[in-house]
């Protein structure tokens, strides 16, 4: 079940989404807080304030809505407030992974009226009932003036065109694989046209009457708009209400089911003065290599070097590229002569032979192997711990205990944690350096007070206690069921677990400048915002859990009396007389607001519960529509709901994708309908004709019997997937496959042969200086060939002192013709010689074994691996790819997992290595803004930062160090062009 914040919250960072998320917590809001509002009353929701698009926070059914044509007016004395009581009610249906199971609502109140939708052009949300709608959409073909949109008069893929001008007024269908059946009066017939050119001009409803219904919504789905709510203080107020609550006992809930927290222990924990530590438990070991790369005052920054020794070969595994060491007595020696920095799987690199001779005979095989470091991070030590000073590679003579990542000059060496908090386990670097199975190196930021704070640094893993997010305790959320059922609470009247948090409040303003609004043992509204400015009160107040009447199902006197009481209160604690009259009207104004309201904006009792019968019919729900009488029911702040919920969604990670998640990353399709020249999807009908159902299917089954299992392994192949087929528009690629065909370069090949022919002959053999060898061994014979044949005609010139350079240069003359053209073709040449290398060997191989599959396997040679790997006879009928649904996807796993440039797939997608991946897909990185566009949704969608099995650091952030192209030669070549292109990324 997916979960979204009823607003859309963006960033660039995890911190600043996070900033946004702690204003909603009640300290942006002006009057809505959680759960207590301006006037100590009981509040059981937040209020979004200004201009905001409201959104379904989770899956679920609309049960109920009101639509307001206009604004209620309420007028007090000669002002007029406009006021909304529109309203929409969700029902949701949780089920956690290991079957708990719970019915909550969602509900959103003070919604925009019709009037002002339309007015400000604005979308009607789906589940609204709608018949009349307009066309939207851009400059139309050449020919037809004016704007409009352009549409299908069928479904057919080859339906007549008609354009349809933007505006018209139409009556349209239900959405039928995103098209709707439209008539109208400017056309004839019927004509189909795709949803998304539509916006609803007016609605099918009854206009300010509570509609019991039952609708689908998608979490993120448009709910509505904030609508106006002024008062007296301010008339031109907008907000809207927003609440969560459920009849059904949360104790549960809040605790968690073992099998679930078993499971997902996903998150580390940490205390208020938790101590971390800069230096790294990492002991560099006496015998190692070390060299400066800055120096510093204090402190230097150095880098490991390689140990080299001379042992014996005798001693020594060999594994051809590297060496093992023998057991016992052997790795004894060998460990010895190594200042005893080895274990017992150490890989030992060769060097070169140092064989001991007297005279030419061999006594002892020696060899002398390389101890590579475990990694190549950079340290800061003190400088009186470098041995023999600062320049070039010095040997350890003792250990190094006091390591730093960063220059420790001035900094805090034991950064203290000054909050409770809770951090995801995946953004704990678990360090390849010895101890890494007993210490994790953390980089925490959180909010304290508004202000951030990021301590880093290491900690024993064995110090961190792990957590699951189904253990919401541990969150800091807590239950309060036993509040007195008032809506307007007198300090001295709160129950004792409310008091709490008051008192909280109260305390955390009492320094404040503002002694008049500061009161002690009285709650101000002024104590509350400046207290929820606050984060940690903010955050305490949002995690509670209260058992309350719902304010919209409240008895209008008793809350009445229970106003004109606080009011009556606050007008004797004043003890003044000047403004007594002013307090008193404004009492009444107050009173006679809320009796007029209230009714109004109740709820409840208009609510039916059970099934709704509609016409035409509905299909069934899994969980059927209902809705409880039991007024009194617990209330959850809903940004800290959503928030939590959100911790708790699980990831992909051995589990099928769905269809909704598929189409939720890449759309509703159709799928591979390409009508292009070489790419005509028609001709295949087991492809073109397959159902979304049938192609995630294979897809699942494809990855699980490939081992494609975790969330990341899944996001990457499929979005890359995507991205080789034009989002599953084709199985084959568009161009006509010359590219991969030796005819097309053989005729440039044979002449650049020529042209290689040439410089072999005048050039010599050295590849490197041939060309600069023709010109300077025989462009110097152009003066005396010159001379030679102005004076041969004369029989008193001495021409035999001219005649070596003459004839040198003679088939120079004739074969520079060859030279100048045909230097040009090398691309040409490396082409055919890369065509021969890849079995493409005849004229046709490049159309026939050009790129097929999701991943457009191309050459003959890759299509001769499959048929050993699968018995698949496509190198025969090279067709059997594109022209079957299981094939092309069952080659691009093949592709993925064994036959890409660098092997296994799988091992970079579990580090998130979109640029690496891509190379060894692509061989460059060709359409990356696409590829990195589509994997970002796939990384959300299949919720990939809950993952408790790879752990990523930022994820979806992509830069050249963090990728392991930067380690290749490949790579370090191309450096500037590959950080040119990911600085494009968007």
């Amino acid at each position: 079940m997916k979960f979204e914040y009823p607003v859309k919250i963006t960033g660039e960072t995890p911190e600043e989404i996070e900033l946004k998320v702690a204003g909603l917590m009640g300290g942006q809001n002006h009057v809505g807080f959680f759960p207590l509002g301006r006037l100590n009353n009981w509040h059981g929701g937040i209020h979004i304030e200004g201009h905001n698009e409201l959104l379904a926070i989770a899956d679920g059914r609309v049960i109920a809505y009101r639509m307001p044509k206009k604004y209620l007016v309420e007028k007090i004395g000669t002002i007029e407030y406009e006021y909304s009581y529109g309203f929409v009610l969700i029902q949701h249906d949780y089920k956690s992974p290991q079957g708990l199971e719970i019915t909550f609502y969602s509900l959103y109140h003070h919604l925009a009226s019709y009037e002002e939708i339309i007015k400000d052009k604005k979308v009607i949300p789906d589940f609204i009932e709608k018949k009349g709608f307009k066309v939207k959409g851009n400059e139309t073909k050449t020919g037809v003036t004016g704007k409009g949109a352009f549409h299908l008069s069928s479904l057919a893929s080859n339906a007549t065109k008609v354009f349809i001008l933007n505006n018209t007024q139409v009556t349209a269908g239900p959405i039928d694989k995103d098209y709707r059946k439209i008539t109208g009066t400017s056309f004839t017939g019927e004509k189909y046209i795709k949803a998304d050119k539509l916006v609803a001009a007016f609605c099918d409803t009854d206009f300010d009457s509570v509609k019991n219904c039952d609708k689908p919504i998608k979490a993120g789905e448009l709910v509505s708009y904030t609508g106006m709510y002024g008062f007296p203080k301010n008339k031109d107020y907008r907000a809207s209400h927003i609440e969560v609550f459920t009849a059904d006992n949360v104790a549960v809930l809040l605790k968690g089911i073992k099998e679930d927290k078993d499971e997902s222990q996903h998150f580390l924990q940490l205390k208020k003065g938790t101590e971390l530590r800069k230096a790294s438990p990492y002991t560099m070991k006496k015998g190692w290599n070390i060299k400066v790369v800055l120096a510093g005052t204090e402190y230097s920054q150095i880098v490991q070097c390689a140990v080299e020794k001379t042992v014996k070969y005798d001693d020594l595994i060999d594994k051809g590229a590297f060496y093992n060491i023998k057991a016992s007595a052997s790795f004894e020696a060998v460990n010895k002569e190594f200042m005893y920095l080895l274990n017992a799987n150490t890989k030992l690199d060769h060097v070169s032979r140092e064989d001991l001779k007297e005279g030419i005979v061999i006594v002892e095989k020696r060899r002398k192997v390389r101890l590579d470091p475990l990694d190549d991070i950079q340290y800061w030590i003190k400088n009186d711990k470098i041995p023999e000073g600062l320049a070039a590679i010095k040997e350890l003579k003792e250990d190094l205990v006091e390591l730093f990542l960063k220059d420790p000059t001035g900094i805090e060496l034991k950064p203290v944690i000054k909050e409770d908090i809770i951090i995801r386990k995946n953004s704990a670097i678990v360090p390849k350096i010895a101890p890494a199975d007993e210490w994790y190196f953390l980089k925490c930021s959180y909010l304290t007070d508004g202000v951030r704070d990021t301590p880093s640094g290491w900690i024993k893993i064995a110090e961190v206690p792990t957590v699951s997010a189904f253990d919401w305790g541990a969150f800091g959320f807590k239950m309060l069921d036993n509040l007195a059922d008032i809506f307007v609470y007198d300090l001295s009247q709160v129950p004792d677990d409310l008091k709490k948090e008051i008192d909280k409040i109260d305390n955390a303003t009492q320094n404040e400048a503002d002694t008049e609004n500061n009161k002690k043992g009285k709650l101000t509204t002024f104590e509350l915002r400046s207290a929820l400015a606050k984060t940690n009160v903010a955050r305490g107040l949002s995690h509670l859990v209260c058992k309350h009447t719902n304010e919209w199902a409240c008895n209008t006197g008793k809350v009445k009396g229970e106003v004109e009481t606080y009011l009556n209160n606050i007008i004797k604690d004043n003890g003044g007389i000047d403004n007594s009259t002013e307090l008193e009207d404004t009492k009444n104004q107050m009173l006679d607001s809320l009796e007029l309201r209230l009714p109004k904006l109740n709820i409840w009792e208009h609510i039916k519960d059970g099934p709704i019968i509609t016409d035409p019919p509905t299909p069934p729900p899994p969980i059927p529509r209902k809705f409880s009488s039991v007024k009194e029911v617990y209330h959850f702040h809903p940004i800290a709901f959503v928030e939590h919920m959100k911790r708790m969604e699980k990831c992909y990670c051995e589990r099928d994708i769905t269809v909704e998640i598929f189409e939720e990353i890449f759309g509703k399709g159709p799928w591979f309908t390409s009508t292009k020249k070489f790419a005509d999807m028609s001709k295949y009908p087991d492809v073109y004709k397959s159902t979304s159902q049938r192609l995630v299917n294979l897809f699942n089954k494809a990855m699980s019997e490939n081992g494609i299992n975790t969330c990341f392994q899944k996001a990457h192949f499929i979005s890359q997937c995507a991205h080789e087929t034009d989002s599953f528009k084709t199985t084959q690629e568009y161009d006509e496959g010359l590219k991969y065909d030796p005819g097309t370069f053989k005729a440039k090949h044979d002449k650049y042969k020529q042209y290689l022919d040439y410089l072999k002959k005048y050039g010599g053999d050295d590849e490197d200086n041939q060309t600069a060898n023709i010109d300077t061994n025989y462009e110097s014979c152009k003066s005396d060939y010159d001379i030679y044949e102005k004076n041969k005609s004369k029989a008193d010139f001495n021409l035999q002192s001219y005649k070596t350079k003459h004839d040198k240069y003679v088939p120079f003359l004739a074969d520079k013709l060859l030279y100048t053209p045909y230097k040009s073709y090398i691309e040409d040449y490396n082409a055919y010689v890369k065509c021969l290398k890849m079995n493409n060997k005849v004229d046709g191989d490049g159309i026939a074994y050009k790129g097929k599959g999701f991943l457009q396997l191309t050459w003959k040679c890759n299509y001769e691996e499959f048929k050993k790997e699968k018995g698949i006879n496509c190198v025969t009928n090279p067709t059997l790819i594109a022209s079957n649904l299981e094939n092309a996807i069952n080659v691009s796993v093949f592709h993925w997992i064994k036959n890409s440039a660098w092997g296994n797939l799988n091992l970079y997608a579990n580090k998130d290595d979109l640029i690496y991946i891509t190379y060894g897909i692509n061989g460059g990185l060709n359409g990356l803004q696409d590829r990195y566009t589509k994997l970002r949704k796939a990384l959300d969608s299949l919720i990939c930062k809950n993952c408790g099995q790879v752990y990523v650091q930022n994820l979806g952030n992509y830069t050249y160090d963090k990728s392991e192209v930067s380690q290749t030669k490949f790579g370090k070549k191309h450096k500037n062009y590959i950080v040119s292109e990911l600085n494009k990324l968007k």
